[in-house]
C-alpha cells in the first residue's frame, strides 16, 4: 500500500451524479463513462492496484469503494471514495474483492500508510513492528488478504529481479534506488511492487547505517 493523491473529480461523472436517477450500478452500465473514470484513478495511482501495489490496466481493475456504499449511500458515486483495485487474481481473492463491505482501518489515502508496513524477502507483507498503529495495519493486511501466495511470489519475485540485493549497496545508493522507484517513468507509471522494493531498500539502508555507526 502506497499514498494515493487524487486527481480533481472529472466534469463527466459530477455531471452524471446531478441526475435524478444515478445510481452506481447505472454508473457501471454506461461502460463509455465508468473506464473513463477508471483510467483517470489508475493514472492517480501511476498504473498500480490501490492496495497490493500489482501493474493493473483497464481490463485488470474495478472500481472500489473505500467507504461501503450499500452503508453510505452518499459516496456510492463521490470520486473520492473510488479507487481503482485489481481483480485479486482468478479467484478473486485479495484486494477490493477481498475486502467486501468492511471498513479498512488504513487506506492509501493516509500519507503515512506506507510507512506502516514491511516486506520481506519471501514476499510476505507485515506490520511494521516499531509503529504505533501496526494492529490497524496488521488487520488491514487480514482484510484485503494480501499474504497469499500468489501474492507473496510475485512480490519475491519483484525483490529479486530488481537485482539490487544480490550485493552490497552503499548508503548513497540505496537512496539513489529508493529515489529510481518512487519516481514514475515516462509513461506516469511506477514499477509493480516498488513498495515492496522501497521497503527492503530501507531496511537495508538501517542496518548499514547502524553497523556505520558502530565502526
Amino acid at each position: 500500500m502506497r499514498f494515493i493523491r487524487k486527481s480533481e473529480e472529472p466534469a463527466e461523472l459530477a455531471s452524471y451524479r446531478s441526475y435524478n436517477n444515478a445510481t452506481y450500478k447505472n454508473f457501471t452500465e454506461n461502460q463509455v463513462l465508468y473506464n473513463r473514470v477508471k483510467q483517470q484513478l489508475i493514472d492517480d495511482q501511476l498504473g498500480l492496484c490501490c492496495y497490493c501495489g500489482t501493474g493493473v490496466e483497464l481490463k485488470t481493475a474495478h472500481i472500489e469503494h473505500l467507504q461501503d456504499q450499500h452503508s453510505n449511500k452518499s459516496q456510492q458515486l463521490t470520486y473520492s471514495n473510488f479507487l481503482a483495485s485489481c481483480n485479486g487474481g482468478c479467484q478473486q481473492e485479495h484486494c477490493g474483492h477481498a475486502k467486501g463491505h468492511r471498513c479498512l482501518p488504513v487506506t492509501p489515502l493516509q500519507e503515512n500508510c506506507m510507512e506502516r508496513f514491511e516486506y520481506r524477502t519471501s514476499g510476505q507483507v507485515d506490520a511494521k513492528l516499531d509503529s504505533t498503529a501496526d494492529r490497524d495495519a496488521q488487520a488491514a493486511i487480514n482484510i484485503l488478504n494480501l499474504n497469499t501466495v500468489r501474492l507473496r511470489n510475485q512480490r519475491k519475485a519483484a525483490l529479486s529481479n530488481s537485482g539490487l540485493f544480490d550485493e552490497g549497496l552503499s548508503v548513497e545508493d540505496i537512496e539513489e534506488f529508493i529515489e529510481l522507484y518512487s519516481s514514475p517513468n515516462e509513461q506516469g507509471k511506477l514499477e509493480p511492487f516498488s513498495q515492496a522494493i522501497i521497503s527492503r531498500l530501507r531496511q537495508e539502508k538501517s542496518v548499514l547505517q547502524r553497523q556505520l555507526a558502530m565502526a
